[in-house]
């Protein structure tokens, strides 16, 4: 694959991550607009928080470091109250959530390395 189409197509993927998890994120807000407020609202960096998960792996919400394949991500399931980090299994479940549009019940917050 030559260098120009590799750099588009990494801009593209990184776009439709961004986009996804901006969506995801907008989505979250508002179901939680029904149910009350959200714990993790009033304390974005305490433990088992998106937050407290991305800062402690050195993950990304935007454009990811070039030529990095994510192996780990930040989700929180449909049925949790916190968020987990998790290896391939999740990292796979997030990426088919984000880019094929499967419904594993996730809220993708970020990839990591």
């Amino acid at each position: 694959m030559s260098r120009v189409r590799s750099t588009v197509l990494h801009g593209v993927v990184w776009f439709a991550v961004f986009a996804a998890l901006f969506i995801g994120a907008a989505n979250q807000a508002d179901s939680r607009d029904v149910a009350g407020p959200d714990v993790m609202d009033h304390r974005p960096h305490a433990d088992g928080s998106p937050v407290a998960l991305i800062e402690a792996h050195g993950c990304w919400t935007g454009t990811g470091p070039e030529g990095v394949i994510p192996g780990h991500v930040v989700v929180t399931r449909e049925d949790a109250v916190a968020a987990t980090y998790g290896g391939d299994h999740l990292t796979d479940m997030a990426l088919e959530q984000v880019f094929d549009g499967a419904d594993h019940g996730l809220t993708v917050h970020a990839f990591c390395r």
